[in-house]
């Protein structure tokens, strides 16, 4: 505590009376980390600072605000996460939070693996339900990793505030009205912390909120981030986010495997490698881990043939206010695509086919936020085109739109099954020369193989999301 430091500096003038070292040995004391009462009091009384130097750092303190502002001495081990048993760590408010800390990031369920806090609404008495955990010592950090439960589709809400003593907390992320799922990466200017809490404002699925794992640590490599009254902690990223790696999710769309959009493989043909969507019914939604800055993407639309697409492209940060920021219906486009926007938040992104020249469903094979390639000038404008087609497939093949398991029996229709995403459309059928049979029921395409008249091949789609816990 800086208060002792004073007291043994105030005491070796005392002792030896020599008020010439005063200036010295005050450099030894950060005055900034002391409290208004001990500079008011102790220090002013001790006639070892002039009344002028306390009023300055008054001031500064006012200021700067509450003590975070200021680096106090801590625990610093770069890379090293200091929120662990072995580190003395400890979680003090919470249920269920004997796994928050033991580094275990995959044994994880309905009913364990995690910390939780009741979500209080408007008529509960008490909203300082949150959980919490207290650091062995205090350490600098500028970096916290966290899991939220993710073993279904559901989305949190949530806030962090950071403390040195549990009476001055600093909030360093404010999510509470944005959408996030999975793996949360939190970074903040560096300070010393003790305590850390967390605090659930919203869970898609029900009243409670439910935190996995936590990480704190100190990292040399830092994105770009916003910390303004608006947007508190909110990144700017370099790398993109819309992908598996960074824990992304397809939350509407139909395909073979729910991830290819975002899985990083250009392997592609006919039958596989794309996610898609019937025209005129529903859309292609990736959700992102958490909220970005954003200001441009990029995607691959299907081009193993010459066929052209149209399509719109929204953005949203809490899957219901969408903002319009590409417009493709007055230009056909092929294969890569790239597109610049005005620098927004961004938690979803919805791509919307509007046209395509061969069929009635939109193909996109890859999709990437932030655009990972040079940008050219102009928004919105294709970029050249990066992979050739390797299959020419003969003219009488149908459309690429083999996505569920299901068998054809003489005039028997084909058995339904559920696509990804919350509005099932209809199911449609490719028959021969690309003709097609529409049946009203969940979302999905089918391919006609010519050499088998009565069995062709569809993927079943992923059920709607159960409820958990």
């Amino acid at each position: 505590m800086q208060i002792d430091v004073f007291d043994v500096v105030r005491e070796w003038v005392l002792h030896n009376n020599d008020r010439d070292a005063v200036p010295l040995l005050s450099g030894a004391v950060r005055w900034s980390l002391l409290s208004h009462e001990d500079l008011v009091n102790r220090v002013r009384s001790s006639n070892l600072l002039p009344s002028d130097d306390i009023l300055d750092i008054l001031a500064t303190k006012m200021r700067e605000g509450n003590a975070l502002s200021h680096l106090h001495r801590g625990l610093f081990e770069p890379e090293v996460n200091v929120a662990t048993p072995e580190m003395n760590a400890t979680v003090v408010r919470g249920e269920m939070s004997g796994s928050l800390l033991d580094g275990d990031a995959t044994n994880y369920g309905q009913d364990h693996g995690y910390t939780r806090h009741v979500i209080p609404d408007k008529h509960d008495a008490d909203k300082s339900a949150c959980i919490q955990v207290k650091l062995g010592s205090p350490c600098i950090i500028n970096h916290i990793r966290m899991l939220l439960w993710d073993r279904d589709l559901r989305s949190y809400s949530y806030y962090v505030e950071l403390s040195n003593d549990e009476v001055h907390w600093t909030k360093v992320v404010d999510y509470s009205h944005f959408a996030c799922r999975s793996w949360q990466e939190i970074y903040f200017a560096q300070c010393t912390v003790q305590h850390i809490r967390v605090v659930g404002t919203r869970n898609t699925a029900n009243r409670s909120f439910h935190l996995v794992k936590l990480e704190a640590k100190f990292s040399k490599n830092v994105p770009e981030f916003k910390s303004g009254d608006k947007y508190l902690g909110f990144v700017v990223p370099k790398e993109n986010v819309a992908s598996l790696a960074k824990f992304a999710s397809v939350v509407e769309g139909v395909s073979r495997s729910r991830h290819a959009l975002i899985n990083g493989s250009l392997d592609y043909d006919w039958d596989n490698g794309y996610c898609c969507h019937q025209i005129g019914s529903g859309a292609i939604v990736v959700q992102l881990n958490q909220p970005y800055f954003l200001s441009s993407l990029r995607l691959l639309l299907w081009d193993v043939d010459d066929r052209t697409y149209t399509y719109v492209i929204h953005t949203s940060a809490n899957n219901r206010d969408w903002r319009l920021i590409v417009d493709t219906r007055d230009s056909q486009r092929q294969s890569w695509q790239t597109h610049q926007f005005n620098q927004q938040v961004v938690s979803f992104i919805k791509l919307t086919g509007t046209s395509n020249s061969a069929n009635e469903v939109f193909h996109v094979v890859h999709l990437e936020a932030p655009c990972q390639v040079p940008l050219v000038s102009g928004a919105g404008s294709a970029l050249p085109v990066e992979r050739e087609a390797d299959v020419v497939p003969p003219n009488d093949l149908a459309a690429p739109d083999v996505l569920i398991d299901v068998e054809f029996h003489d005039d028997e229709p084909p058995h339904l099954a559920m696509a990804i995403g919350p509005n099932p459309g209809a199911v449609i059928v490719a028959g021969l020369n690309n003709n097609r049979v529409i049946h009203q029921g969940p979302a999905m395409d089918v391919d006609e193989d010519r050499n088998r008249q009565q069995q062709r091949r569809i993927r079943p789609r992923l059920g709607p999301p159960s409820r958990a816990h």
